[in-house]
């Protein structure tokens, strides 16, 4: 038995095909369960579009079904793993933001892209090896940001800040697309395990000049 799934857009184009996993988690034996990835690259390379998911089967080469997948007791992650899929978090992977939402209790995934004039683009949002969540992105402008120090300010619920990191690093710029801007225009902030929780804690990146004027404040999200 094969099993692969279909990305397929809001047109009824299928536009990547993935290779699903047989598993007998519900009944040892039986592989009536199954598991997929949908990896960075297959998400950092979508249009701009909503995206449904069908899976497929076949036996001994022969297509048998094919059926548009739907929420029961699947697992699920971006962050940290999920029952719910609407509980899932939000990603940005090569400037494409990945929302997941239900459509007709089925899972479903926008891909929004940044606006030509957005000043503040993200190029990844993820969670790290050790579940912290990372921002890497840059500040558009022809303007130096040398002397101007990146700063990271975490806000409570109660709009209280919590944490503040300064001189963040420059982002790591290997990351296969052109963004036009020199290092210091981008940054690599790292939220500490105990303020990850994007309900309870809001993120802004502050860049200062010498003096310790705010030159800019972007919201991280």
């Amino acid at each position: 038995m094969k099993k692969t799934v279909s990305v397929t857009d809001s047109k009824g184009q299928v536009v990547k095909t993935i290779t699903a996993a047989n598993t007998d988690w519900y009944k040892t034996g039986q592989f009536d369960g199954y598991q997929f990835i949908v990896n960075n690259d297959v998400l950092g390379d979508l249009a701009a579009d909503d995206y449904s998911f069908t899976m497929n089967i076949k036996i001994d080469g022969v297509d048998q079904d094919s059926v548009k997948l739907e929420l029961n007791k699947p697992a699920m992650r971006s962050g940290a793993y999920h029952d719910k899929y609407n509980d899932l978090e939000s990603v940005v992977l090569k400037e494409n933001k990945v929302s997941p939402f239900v459509s007709d209790n089925s899972p479903a995934i926008k891909i929004e892209k940044f606006g030509e004039d957005t000043q503040l683009r993200l190029f990844n949002k993820y969670w790290n090896n050790n579940t912290e969540l990372v921002f890497d992105g840059y500040v558009t402008g022809e303007e130096s940001f040398k002397d101007l120090n990146k700063t990271l300010e975490i806000k409570d619920s109660s709009n209280k800040v919590v944490k503040t990191i300064e001189n963040l690093h420059s982002a790591p710029t290997s990351w296969g697309i052109p963004t036009s801007v020199g290092d210091d225009h981008t940054f690599q902030a790292i939220i500490p395990k105990d303020f990850g929780n994007e309900k309870n804690y809001a993120y802004a990146l502050k860049v200062l000049d010498k003096e310790g004027k705010e030159v800019y404040n972007f919201e991280l999200k």
